[in-house]
């Protein structure tokens, strides 16, 4: 079982697009395997994630799969941050992250239905 880095509450693994992902229902961050992202962006995953990602530093929140901590990068251009497993294990994508992710990298507004299919298995995120 997996468990959310920002928040430790257990991530429930959901479909979308023959895609698996981990969602957090809590905090609605979402966690990718080392390919699933390029597979949702791209269709492809083998293909690369077509960000230029500024400097990593770490301090970012613990890998799902390993433990270690992350590390923390922006989308140059976007400003989005993006928390990446220094070992190549995957990506976690804070609430809001994807689909702005999915704006800028894919540009598909077929995958803008993500969020809401999410919201819509789950409900609204929980407040703390």
């Amino acid at each position: 079982m997996l468990f959310c880095p920002t928040c430790t509450t257990p991530l429930v693994a959901i479909e979308f697009q023959k895609v698996e992902l981990d969602y957090c229902p809590h905090c609605r961050g979402c966690w990718f395997d080392r390919h699933e992202l390029a597979l949702l962006l791209h269709g492809d995953p083998a293909a690369e994630v077509r960000l230029a990602l500024g400097e990593r530093r770490r301090g970012g929140p613990p890998c799902p799969r390993c433990g270690d901590h992350m590390e923390v990068s922006t989308a140059e251009g976007s400003g989005i941050q993006l928390d990446l497993c220094r070992h190549g294990h995957g990506w976690w994508l804070d609430a809001g992250e994807l689909r702005a992710l999915i704006n800028v990298a894919a540009r598909r507004p077929d995958l803008s239905a993500l969020s809401d299919f999410c919201d819509s298995v789950f409900g609204a995120a929980a407040t703390e």
